[in-house]
């Protein structure tokens, strides 16, 4: 059994000054053009709205990617190839977005998401799994999905916690504009800190170890998907 690796995403949420215009393209590319970036402006659709906007992104070698809007700064690593681990992502990532603003950022909320595909397990370890996540179905399971959401006090912090497992047959995914299948477990992990706790208490100082807070539980949340 393999772990292929769909997306890294880590997300900090605060009041930002990134419109979608001329000079907004240029300043952020002298800050992150040494880094291998090049501009790119993305359409997006409010899921509430419904509405089309723009928003403006960082591209490296297409795989990396920086979305920067009013409200949240996105960042992606989409490559399937990559074998690097969590830490490793968030460590680039405090790094990037030390360049902003001479890193006097600060942050309300942040997010990490880790999407993956568990491959190479045989039909009784799959069916196994499918029984531990959902003790009441009678398998085998052609298809089936496993989510849930749960809140999560770790500390000061309250945690929002989603796990998603599932399998479909002929599933393919959209990564980076490509479509991929996907042959084996697909596996979700999104974590974030409250929403009803948004004061200004996450900046570069200490983003790190907010994060590494959240990789823990999601190696802790790993557990639930070991093949025996």
């Amino acid at each position: 059994m393999q772990r292929k690796t769909l997306k890294k995403q880590a997300v900090v949420f605060g009041s930002f000054n990134f419109p979608p215009a001329p000079d907004t393209t240029l300043k952020l590319l002298q800050i992150f053009a040494s880094a291998g970036f090049l501009p790119q402006m993305i359409n997006m659709v409010d899921p509430v709205s419904g509405m089309n906007s723009q928003k403006f992104s960082l591209v490296r070698e297409n795989y990396f990617q920086m979305h920067f809007g009013s409200d949240r700064i996105d960042i992606f690593s989409l490559d399937p190839n990559d074998k690097s681990d969590l830490s490793s992502f968030i460590s680039e990532t405090v790094s990037l977005l030390s360049r902003l603003e001479g890193g006097t950022l600060n942050f309300t909320r942040i997010a990490l998401v880790l999407d993956y595909v568990l491959e190479g397990a045989n039909p009784e370890q799959i069916s196994h799994l499918s029984s531990r996540l959902l003790p009441q179905s009678t398998g085998p399971l052609l298809e089936w999905v496993a989510r849930w959401v749960e809140t999560r006090v770790r500390g000061a912090e309250t945690y929002n916690v989603c796990f998603e497992a599932n399998l479909a047959q002929g599933l393919h995914l959209v990564v980076n504009n490509q479509m991929l299948a996907v042959n084996g477990v697909k596996i979700m992990h999104d974590i974030s800190t409250s929403q009803a706790h948004i004061s200004t208490r996450f900046n570069i100082g200490n983003l790190q170890d907010s994060f590494n807070a959240i990789i823990e539980m999601i190696e802790q949340e790993k557990s639930l998907v070991h093949f025996e």
